[in-house]
């Protein structure tokens, strides 16, 4: 078919009743909510090889349970708002008999995106906040038994209106940088099969610099971003399946994520070098 058409709709109700302590008098918080959502999808195929993809959908996140903190702190006045948002993306496709490429622009638009300022140890909403992003990828074989990928992604993930009253302090968060989200990224590999069947690869990822989570305001230095390489085998006989791993092969040092609690910051490092022998048995 040339043009393929697909949309959905759901409904979701919460109700909730929260009861903490301010530590002078018992509070309690009972609030309800509903939401409607929907989402369309357009798939236009232009010719043979080539096609288009249209997307639209609405989104939306009910506040967690132990995120309701933020009413047991002086600094909020108010119960947690339901994050609500729109999504948009468009998407062209190549696909030939040794290649698939793929060229993807998208945008996410939040209202009241439910966030964690690990500085002031709150949870609350953030007026407005954006994701806008580009991604491309890369499929060639190279012949029957070698294939090349790559992969690229550009993210300018920003808040757009978020001031916070905290103990009579003002708090501007505006056109600061979500944090946890890498501007650029990439991957690249090679996967290459053996006459016995043995099928191989070896891939290489990038993430690039990101501000340390829950750092909203951006004041600490950013978490450097790091390059990994991998490689893996997987040999299939009969109902049996063998495999082997050796992950971050150059036993590179590198944070993979950090979180700020306070003025303290937790880091968790990436894995050294590992590897692992894994062996399956299917039974029919």
């Amino acid at each position: 078919d040339r043009v393929i058409i697909n949309t959905g709709l759901r409904h979701a109700y919460m109700e909730y009743t929260h009861i903490g302590n301010t530590h002078s008098s018992p509070i309690s918080q009972k609030n309800n909510d509903n939401q409607t959502v929907g989402n369309i999808g357009l798939t236009l195929h232009l010719t043979p090889n080539w096609s288009v993809d249209l997307r639209a959908e609405q989104n939306y996140r009910f506040a967690l349970v132990d995120e309701h903190n933020n009413y047991l702190y002086a600094g909020s006045k108010s119960a947690l708002k339901t994050q609500t948002g729109n999504s948009y993306e468009a998407a062209l496709t190549l696909e030939d008999q040794d290649t698939t490429a793929q060229i993807q622009a998208y945008t996410l638009s939040l209202d009241d995106e439910l966030i964690y300022d690990g500085a002031n140890y709150l949870t609350t909403n953030f007026d407005k906040t954006e994701r806008n992003g580009v991604s491309i990828s890369l499929k060639k074989s190279i012949n029957e038994v070698t294939d090349l990928h790559f992969g690229y992604d550009y993210l300018n993930a920003k808040v757009k209106n978020a001031v916070i009253d905290y103990y009579g302090t003002i708090l501007d968060f505006n056109n600061k940088t979500v944090p946890l989200t890498a501007k650029h990224s990439a991957n690249a590999g090679i996967t290459w099969k053996a006459d016995n069947g043995l099928i191989n690869n070896l891939n290489w990822k990038y993430i690039g610099d990101r501000y340390v989570g829950a750092d909203f305001l951006n004041n600490y230095d950013k978490i450097k971003g790091y390059s990994t390489f991998n490689f893996s085998s997987l040999f299939k006989q009969k109902s049996w399946e063998f495999s082997f791993k050796l992950n971050n092969i150059f036993d590179k040092k590198s944070v993979n994520t950090a979180s700020l609690a306070g003025s303290a910051i937790g880091y968790y490092p990436n894995t050294e070098r590992n590897f692992s022998i894994t062996a399956k048995h299917y039974f029919e």
